[in-house]
């Protein structure tokens, strides 16, 4: 499986660009984290989370993340390109929502079970996904019998669309 990991520093919004093997249409997660100086990952008093994934045509993924302390710290960004092992998860995809504010999509998968594991990401859609100025996130991903629930919010004055890309293990 494809991992690149990136470390940026910064406050408040940050991004990186990573070359990776992908396309508009791969699936890849990211993660963001606090590193101390020799780059050692910690949980610190900062938050720091993952905007906005973004994966183009031309080997390239935009990652948008946050570090919320008012001085610039140390993030490392990870992101993932599960397309390279298809075999290895089950993704889908629910139809593009559109919301702003806080939101809870119920994704119907029937052989999802309260000890499944998921993972979710969110992105502006337009036809693609695509890197806008709104906040997206995602807060919460709760399986449960023959579903998957995803809470998040969309910050913006106006309704957006989005498209949630769900990945959980291949149950064998």
């Amino acid at each position: 499986m494809a991992w690149m990991s990136q470390q940026v520093r910064g406050s408040g919004v940050v991004e990186v660009t990573m070359s990776m093997d992908v396309q508009r249409d791969s699936i890849v997660m990211a993660s963001a984290t606090e590193v101390d100086a020799s780059g050692t990952p910690f949980i610190g008093a900062a938050p720091v989370l993952v905007q906005s994934v973004v994966p183009n045509d031309g080997f390239k993924v935009r990652v948008r993340a946050w570090a919320g302390w008012p001085q610039p710290i140390n993030v490392r960004i990870t992101a993932w390109n599960l397309s390279s092992d298809p075999r290895a998860y089950d993704q889908y995809f629910p139809p593009i929502e559109v919301h702003k504010g806080h939101f809870v999509v119920r994704v119907n998968v029937p052989q999802a079970t309260p000890g499944s594991k998921f993972i979710a990401s969110i992105a502006e859609h337009y036809g693609a996904p695509h890197m806008g100025a709104a906040l997206l996130q995602v807060h919460s991903v709760a399986p449960g019998f023959g579903e998957v629930r995803v809470a998040g919010s969309v910050d913006w004055a106006e309704p957006l669309p989005f498209r949630l890309t769900l990945v959980g293990e291949r149950r064998p």
